[in-house]
């Protein structure tokens, strides 16, 4: 009994100190995060089709701490990339194939709340939503089967929308973490191309808390 007594007290001090960090994996307070991956353009006119580009964001905000998870705000910058555009169709009017190609491109400004639980094996899932105030900008020209080509056609809008994502992350310590994330934004392309649309981004992300 008296060789275990002090055998349990250093099995406590060598452990205090682990379980002391995944205690504290639940503490709130101030982030930055970035994220980075593929977009993918979804449109709903018969202009474009389903096109990807490189996108990433870049945020800051805070979280408190409640016995259900951490609930915070978050402000940040997205860039949803350039897409190139190539589709093609029929125009049943005058019967010929069109073909069209150009790009677009989509960045802005987010402001919303975000969520993040931390289990003790150090995984966590997140979730966060908002409002995007985007600027969106789109290039086509048009040609069909005769060779014929029309000058290009530019159009921009600038739109709010909301924004949603989940995440899954793993946290080498109570401060620095990695995710793997699922991000939506609708966007609107302005009324010369009546498209509105969305564009997802599959992204690797880091977070820094303070």
């Amino acid at each position: 009994m008296k060789k275990l007594i002090p055998l349990v007290a250093l099995s406590a001090a060598l452990l205090s100190p682990l379980t002391a960090a995944l205690a504290d994996q639940n503490d709130g307070g101030f982030f930055v995060r970035g994220n980075a991956g593929q977009s993918d353009y979804r449109v709903s006119n018969q202009y474009f089709s389903s096109n990807t580009g490189f996108g990433w964001d870049l945020g800051l905000g805070y979280r408190w701490a409640t016995p259900s998870g951490n609930w915070g705000i978050d402000a940040g910058y997205v860039d949803l990339g350039k897409a190139k555009l190539n589709n093609s169709y029929v125009d049943y009017e005058s019967g010929y194939g069109i073909a069209t190609s150009g790009k677009a491109a989509t960045h802005g400004w987010t402001l919303g709340a975000n969520y993040l639980y931390q289990f003790e094996n150090n995984w966590n899932i997140q979730a966060r939503t908002g409002l995007a105030f985007t600027k969106s900008r789109a290039t086509i020209t048009l040609s069909d089967t005769l060779g014929n080509s029309t000058d290009p056609v530019r159009g921009s809008d600038n739109s709010t929308s909301w924004y949603g994502g989940v995440g899954v992350g793993y946290d080498f310590n109570r401060n620095f973490g990695v995710s793997l994330n699922y991000d939506y934004y609708g966007l609107s392309l302005g009324s010369k191309f009546k498209g509105d649309g969305s564009a997802s981004v599959i992204s690797l992300g880091a977070e820094y808390r303070f």
